[in-house]
């Protein structure tokens, strides 16, 4: 029995590591990217996915691309992201 072509390719595992689904996902790739970088130069450990994502559970999508903004002005792009989400 033949199956018709693309048949079993529909029923295979997706994967999603490289794929982000949504446009927060994209943002927090960016931020995880960005932290990351300096993390490792200073000697700390990579900062998890899930706790980039509980750190900035509360804030908008839209308003993501803003802090991004103000925070690539900083000097240190981690200090400027702690300094955006201290509450004052």
């Amino acid at each position: 029995m033949d199956l018709p072509e693309g048949y079993v390719e529909k029923f295979r595992p997706q994967n999603f590591k490289n794929k982000p689904r949504n446009e927060r996902e994209e943002q927090l790739d960016i931020y995880l990217a960005r932290l990351n970088a300096s993390r490792i130069k200073d000697g700390y450990p990579k900062l998890s996915y899930a706790r980039l994502a509980k750190m900035l559970e509360g804030i908008p999508t839209g308003d993501l691309h803003a802090i991004y903004k103000k925070c690539d002005t900083y000097r240190s792009f981690g200090a400027g992201l702690n300094n955006e989400l201290k509450p004052r």
